[in-house]
């Protein structure tokens, strides 16, 4: 993914860069974003459901709330408001399909964030924490993070059964002929590895490593083994339909060859990742475009011995070569965007 917060991974998908990043930084995005406004000058309608408040910076595209949309279509809400969300969305979604005219639709399934909610019934894993467990406030333990990934893999077993119930439903009353279904997480989670948790609070690959998934005519069966991020929806989505995408750091998926892929950390100001295989090299993004280096390590954000011995005297060279090479990598893809400097 680009970023580990549902914000930032938000924002790359429809502008389709990395955000907050360059001279204008998080200004960029009190814009319109180039893509929507050529759908909607298209004759698309955009519509976006959720009840959450993490929403794109425009004020224009913000969200409609459940409730509203539900009123919007007269569909009775279930009793438990709190815990059925990504249900209800979905049936929101299928209404809003059935609309004639051509649509580009958001629905966010907010159950599989924290704190991770899902009915009764699909209790499957156990021990299960609290739903109301505060692990910032008291700290956690081997046994919590167990039931806390208990808990995050029994939400991600009711929204598979949702998704299985909208899709049965798009199938049957025909409204996957023409549309192109993503199904995107916004960042990844850290559960207790390497003492990391949750999102937002560091640069560990597994607060940014999700999964996208996409479904439509004019696609065919295919997996991408090249590093992706939120950034190359737009250009693989307009790909499948022949328009060229430009002023993007993003690339259609089935063509991405790149080994290293760049993402900003949002539990800091300005700092961007290159991710490599077995490595990552965290760098700053001045005002004035220079990349200062600030270290490299595993993607774990530990230092083994192995790459230990890149920091000392008589191997420092080695380490300043992939250093400049990580550096190399972000100029390459911002060319497009901005000029960026080399900052020892």
């Amino acid at each position: 993914g680009t970023t580990n917060d549902s914000l930032g991974g938000t924002t790359a998908v429809y502008y389709s860069i990395i955000p907050f990043l360059g001279p204008d930084g998080f200004a960029n995005f009190f814009r319109p974003s180039t893509w929507i406004s050529f759908l909607q000058q298209s004759g698309y309608n955009l519509k976006r459901i959720s009840d959450v408040g993490v929403t794109l910076v425009y004020p224009d595209y913000g969200y409609v709330g459940i409730e509203e949309a539900e009123k919007q279509h007269a569909i009775s809400p279930p009793p438990d408001l709190n815990r059925l969300n990504s249900g209800r969305t979905l049936q929101i979604l299928l209404h809003e399909l059935k609309k004639p005219g051509p649509k580009l639709l958001e629905g966010v399934l907010y159950d599989t964030h924290y704190n991770y909610t899902f009915p009764p019934e699909f209790t499957k894993y156990q021990p299960v924490v609290g739903f109301d467990s505060d692990f910032i406030a008291s700290g956690y333990d081997e046994t919590a993070m167990i039931g806390l990934t208990n808990r995050y893999r029994n939400a991600c077993g009711y929204i598979d059964h949702e998704l299985a119930a909208f899709f049965t439903q798009v199938r049957e009353q025909n409204l996957d002929e023409n549309t192109v279904f993503v199904i995107l997480g916004d960042h990844g989670e850290c559960l207790g590895e390497d003492g990391q948790i949750f999102h937002a609070t560091g640069p560990h690959i597994n607060q940014f490593r999700t999964s996208v998934i996409m479904v439509g005519p004019m696609i065919q069966p295919a997996i991408a083994t090249a590093p992706t991020a939120h950034e190359d929806i737009v250009p693989t989505l307009n790909g499948f339909i022949g328009i060229e995408s430009a002023n993007t750091t993003g690339e259609p998926i089935t063509a991405i060859v790149r080994d290293r892929c760049l993402q900003y950390d949002i539990s800091t100001n300005r700092r961007l990742i290159v991710r490599g295989p077995r490595h990552m090299s965290l760098f700053m993004v001045n005002n004035d475009g220079t990349l200062p280096w600030l270290a490299t390590t595993r993607n774990n954000f530990t230092i083994d011995a192995e790459l230990m011995a890149l920091y000392q005297p008589e191997r420092v060279a080695e380490l300043s070569e992939l250093v400049d090479t990580d550096r190399k990598a972000v100029i390459s893809r911002f060319s497009r965007l901005t000029r960026l400097k080399s900052s020892e």
